[in-house]
């Protein structure tokens, strides 16, 4: 894969699958708060 489609797929999870996102993969979660300016459940 390259670096566009790991993003898309990263984004898609951020936003249908947060929970397992933030525990599976923290650093990302954190990466990707700030990239869509969201605020941390």
């Amino acid at each position: 894969t390259n670096q566009a489609e790991f993003f898309a797929v990263a984004s898609e999870y951020f936003f249908e699958r947060p929970d397992l996102l933030k525990r599976k993969h923290p650093e990302l979660y954190k990466m990707l708060v700030e990239c869509f300016n969201q605020k941390l459940s």
